[in-house]
């Protein structure tokens, strides 16, 4: 159905999809700002430094416990290889068992150096993976900041976004005062339908929202500048204001 309004109110409502596109704009520039993305993939770093971490000190406590283990191990071996020793000094060992004595406390010995060196070894790993995780807690700490910096700057273009949107939704509104009704509740079911642009214009032979020519009947219905109806084809909004085809 095809009614006619006052070219001014089709006019108005022009500005009123013109607002309401800027404002879309805006809120698709917001949702594809990169910094969420950026502080995610940060945030993942931060979770496998703090997985790496956690690892390095499981590894540490082991360490530590084997550590433990040889320490005690050696205090084992010299005890072992004193008291043979001090048996040999109190003449508690005869000549026929010196041989075998002599070799139980060299064996004595070579187990203390074993674990010794062992227990260098894995105090020399421990010092490593401590450096390891200092290192690692420094790196997350400057990811922390740059985290918090794209945070802080991702808010600051939110703001200025919303500020913009907020700026052209009040002249949008003031526009929709100069808008019929009708015509306006229309308008925003058309909106809250599909979105986008719903408003297009008639020049005569063809809609501008879909470039598709109306049927001779349907466009013989817009004969007068303010003709206002839908098109037949795309289902927007479409007006006549009496212009000549460009």
């Amino acid at each position: 159905m095809v009614g006619t309004v006052d070219i001014g109110v089709l006019q108005a409502l022009q500005e009123v999809q013109k607002f309401d596109e800027e404002i879309d704009l805006l809120s698709a520039q917001s949702a594809k700002l990169p910094h969420e993305a950026q502080a995610t993939a940060i945030a993942q770093k931060i979770a496998e430094g703090e997985r790496a971490i956690a690892k390095l000190q499981a590894t540490m406590k082991v360490i530590d416990e084997r550590v433990t283990t040889l320490d005690d191990k050696a205090i084992a071996a010299r005890a072992k290889a004193v008291d043979e020793m001090t048996k040999i000094d109190k003449g508690e060992i005869d000549y026929r068992q010196m041989e075998a004595v002599t070799q139980d406390i060299s064996a004595h010995a070579q187990r203390v150096e074993v674990a010794e060196t062992q227990g260098l070894e894995l105090l020399t790993a421990r010092e490593e993976a401590e450096r390891r995780i200092e290192s690692i807690k420094q790196g997350i700490a400057e990811l922390e900041q740059a985290k918090a910096r794209i945070l802080a700057d991702y808010r600051q273009e939110l703001a200025t976004l919303a500020t913009r949107a907020a700026q052209i939704a009040a002249q949008r509104d003031a526009k929709r005062t100069e808008v019929d009704d009708e015509l306006l509740a229309r308008y925003d079911e058309l909106r809250s339908e599909r979105g986008g642009v719903v408003v297009a214009t008639f020049d005569g032979e063809r809609c501008d929202g879909c470039s598709i020519a109306l049927p001779t009947a349907i466009a013989e219905e817009f004969d007068a500048p303010g003709s206002v109806g839908i098109c037949s084809e795309c289902r927007r909004l479409l007006m006549y204001l009496g212009e000549d085809p460009a």
